[in-house]
């Protein structure tokens, strides 16, 4: 699988405009659709030998939603709408995205400037 950046942003993307005048609200563990995640933590954060071990889960087991395997993707949503990945579990959205899965559960922080 190549991996391909093209129309992702960056966590800095978002949070440059605010300089450091914002808020990180925890808001919990929900179901996000997958249109909406717009950004990664960093450019080259992603691992073509990572994505290969989670396709292959994904082939053998389906997107799981329903364990606590969603506690390791961290999303924030910013007040323009956009889910991106703050600090972890940039992998798997990346990976639905390319698979055309529609919603994916995440533990979602939201910024409030």
């Amino acid at each position: 699988m190549k991996i391909e950046y093209t129309g992702w942003r960056f966590y800095d993307d978002y949070t440059e405009i605010y300089g450091r005048n914002y808020l990180i609200h925890h808001a919990g563990s929900m179901l996000v659709p997958v249109s909406r995640i717009k950004g990664l933590t960093h450019d080259n954060v992603l691992s073509v030998e990572k994505l290969n071990r989670l396709l292959k889960s994904i082939e053998n087991h389906g997107y799981v939603t329903t364990s606590s395997s969603h506690m390791d993707i961290n999303l924030t949503l910013f007040p323009n709408g956009d889910f991106c990945v703050s600090n972890g579990g940039n992998h798997r959205p990346y990976l639905a995205k390319k698979l055309g899965i529609t919603i994916i559960r995440a533990v979602v922080d939201v910024c409030i400037p």
